[in-house]
C-alpha cells in the first residue's frame, strides 16, 4: 500500500480494508511501502494497520523477502495417519 496515494491516503484506504476484514472475519495482509523513512514513519504505519512496512527505494530481494512471508501458508498442511 503506497501510504502517500493520490485523493485518499494509503492509511485511510487501509482503515477501510479493515473494516471490510472485520465484517468478513478475515486479515489482509498489508505492507506499506513509502518514501517517509524518518524516525516514527514505521511505527506510525504500523500502528495504523499495516503489517509492515519498506521504505522507498527497496530492493527486488526486499520486496520479495517481504511478500514471501506475509504470503505463505498459516496453517499446518494435512498429514495422512
Amino acid at each position: 500500500m503506497d501510504v502517500q496515494l493520490a485523493g485518499e491516503s494509503g492509511l485511510a484506504c487501509t482503515n477501510r480494508i479493515r473494516e471490510i476484514d472485520k465484517r468478513k472475519g478475515r486479515h489482509t495482509p498489508i505492507i506499506a511501502v513509502t518514501a517517509c523513512a524518518m524516525d516514527g514513519d514505521k511505527e506510525k504505519c504500523l500502528a495504523s494497520g499495516l503489517d509492515d512496512y519498506l521504505s522507498k527505494p527497496f530492493t527486488m530481494a526486499e520486496l520479495k523477502e517481504k511478500l514471501a512471508f506475509w504470503l505463505q501458508e498459516k496453517t499446518e498442511p494435512n498429514v495422512a495417519a
